[in-house]
């Protein structure tokens, strides 16, 4: 009878990848591939990457881990072993103290850093968690600048509103433009989106021109939030025309581009916000010009 080291060499040379992964993950007793595996890794990138298959489908985190640890393999596959072995530890201060070991890890590549936190919300324990996101985030903040391996863009979407806040004084982000509001933030969290451009218009007040072209200048942020609160965003712009003297009022141009999509999604906003623009001169409605001065 063929040992199932032989078979599985043998498939390397009249098999694919896919070929000797179907045999390894057949085979009853696994215990004799995996010490092979387990010498040759070293030598063979394509026996690495077998072992680290083998290991997260028996779900051995002992394996993983010894992968991680090895400096000399490459770091895709060790980037891959600590993603599985997040993905199979179940309890949250562990996955926390191994972010934090490898992440402080000098000697570590940027890439892994960068990976496992990109990866982070994938795993289905950690969402539900009300807190992991958050002390991470700020545990990681405390020796790290808040964009360093994109910490911010990562794990920011997964914070309450309350938690954003708090993180962003504590990073003195207070204005729209000094956030890389990267499409995660404003997919997972388009509120804050809308809390930061009405703290933007608090502010702006007192400028004039930079008051009246705030919609403007955050046309694309506005875009992006309309899909999930068009509703919301109407509110607040009936705030901000409220604010403008009454022959200054129009409409903000992302009204004009999506105005019926807005009537439908929220007819009632919509009419009131009419009613306020056309209150100055009854029939005519101004609408914000996109690039001139006035507006």
């Amino acid at each position: 009878k063929m040992s199932s080291i032989t078979k599985y060499e043998l498939l390397k040379q009249d098999g694919t990848f896919q070929d000797r992964l179907k045999y390894v993950l057949s085979l009853e007793n696994k215990s004799e591939i995996e010490k092979y595996l387990k010498e040759s890794l070293l030598s063979s990138y394509d026996d690495l990457q077998m072992f680290v298959f083998l290991s997260t489908s028996t779900k051995n985190q002992k394996n993983l881990l010894e992968i991680i640890q090895i400096d000399s393999l490459p770091i895709k596959q060790r980037t891959i072993a600590a993603q599985n072995w997040i993905q199979l530890e179940k309890d949250e201060k562990q996955i926390f103290n191994f972010i934090i070991q490898n992440l402080n890890e000098k000697n570590m590549p940027r890439y892994f850093k960068y990976r496992i936190l990109q990866d982070l919300h994938r795993h289905k324990y950690l969402k539900k968690s009300s807190t992991f996101f958050y002390s991470l985030a700020s545990h990681l903040t405390q020796t790290n600048h808040h964009s360093q391996y994109n910490i911010d863009a990562h794990l920011l979407p997964f914070c309450t509103k309350e938690q954003i806040f708090d993180l962003l004084s504590r990073w003195s982000l207070k204005h729209l433009e000094q956030i890389d509001c990267s499409s995660v933030l404003i997919r997972y969290q388009p509120r804050v989106i809308i809390d930061l451009i009405r703290n933007d218009l608090k502010e702006k007040k007192s400028n004039h021109e930079k008051f009246r072209s705030c919609f403007r200048d955050n046309y694309t942020l506005c875009e992006a939030i309309v899909k999930k609160y068009p509703k919301e965003l109407i509110r607040l712009i009936i705030e901000y025309v409220n604010e403008l003297e009454k022959h200054e009022r129009f409409l903000p141009t992302i009204i004009r581009s999506k105005q019926e999509y807005f009537f439908k999604k929220a007819p009632t906003e919509m009419i009131e916000l009419m009613a306020i623009v056309a209150s100055n001169q009854p029939g005519v409605i101004k609408y914000q010009s996109t690039w001139s001065n006035d507006g």
